[in-house]
């Protein structure tokens, strides 16, 4: 296999870009959180601010703050760039890039047991997003979600820096670490279980993926309806039916399950629907 079809594949834009975006090693070896000129930006992948090695911040601490203290010049950024990611390419961030998906596709080549989630549970993301994201944090001024949700902000910030800074434990920690320990035992059994179900951010790019540019085409003429691209699906969806659907994170494992390649990516680069298929990737 050469370099660049080595590249290609996705656990490699997983990994490469969860270290690249961690790479301040200093922050692990002193426990203190990078705070230099990069800290400015933020990314549209979950990847918490309070990381000793984390050197962008958090769309959703962002977001939030913004909300609460009025920051308008910061919600210009942070809308920018997490609707352009949208616009851009929908939730294919989230299947390639965003390191708490990637620690939940790890948890899950564990083991081979799988179970179902009830479409219900899926909806449970959107309300998190209304009441955690907005509103919360604009009656108390205070950042609900990562406060009492974030399991990534647990795991890359609460377990790393709390016992290095003898920060006091109390109830939130352990309602937190409780939070992450749920979230992680499901995703052993439920492929990409808190993104499923719990994610704000990918209920926000979610709305994007049935006009993103980079998107999925599904050539219906070809289609024999073998159900193929359910059964590798790690969000149960059947591609054929929805290849615009908000749950759909872009993985692209579909495609190459598909016995008679009629699931393509498309852009509008392409020179025709489907320019992208599975030996593209």
């Amino acid at each position: 296999m050469g370099l660049f079809a080595f590249l290609k594949k996705r656990f490699w834009h997983q990994l490469l870009f969860s270290l690249g975006i961690n790479a301040h090693l200093k922050g692990f070896l002193e426990a203190h959180p990078y705070q230099g000129a990069a800290k400015g930006l933020c990314l549209p992948v979950l990847n918490c601010y309070s990381c000793p090695g984390a050197l962008t911040s958090c769309p959703l601490g962002s977001l939030q703050y913004m909300i609460y203290s009025n920051a308008r010049h910061l919600s210009l950024m942070v809308l920018g760039i997490v609707g352009s990611a949208g616009i851009l390419a929908g939730r294919w961030v989230c299947g390639h890039l965003c390191p708490f998906g990637f620690y939940q596709d790890l948890l899950k080549k564990t083991t081979k047991k799988s179970l179902k989630l009830p479409r219900i549970w899926t909806k449970m993301k959107y309300v998190i997003l209304f009441l955690f994201v907005v509103l919360l944090p604009l009656l108390l001024s205070k950042p609900a979600f990562c406060t009492l949700i974030c399991p990534a902000g647990t795991l890359q910030g609460g377990l790393t820096l709390v016992w290095s800074l003898g920060i006091p434990l109390g109830f939130i920690y352990f309602w937190k670490l409780g939070l992450l320990l749920f979230f992680s035992a499901f995703s052993l059994v439920i492929p990409r279980f808190f993104c499923r179900t719990a994610c704000p951010l990918g209920a926000f790019l979610g709305f994007f993926n049935k006009f993103s540019l980079f998107s999925i085409h599904v050539d219906m003429n070809t289609c024999i309806s073998c159900d193929a691209c359910r059964k590798v699906c790690p969000v149960d969806i059947n591609i054929s039916e929805h290849p615009a659907s908000a749950e759909c994170i872009r993985c692209g494992d579909c495609l190459p399950a598909c016995p008679v390649s009629c699931i393509t990516f498309t852009s509008p680069l392409s020179k025709e629907k489907g320019a992208f298929n599975e030996a593209s990737l």
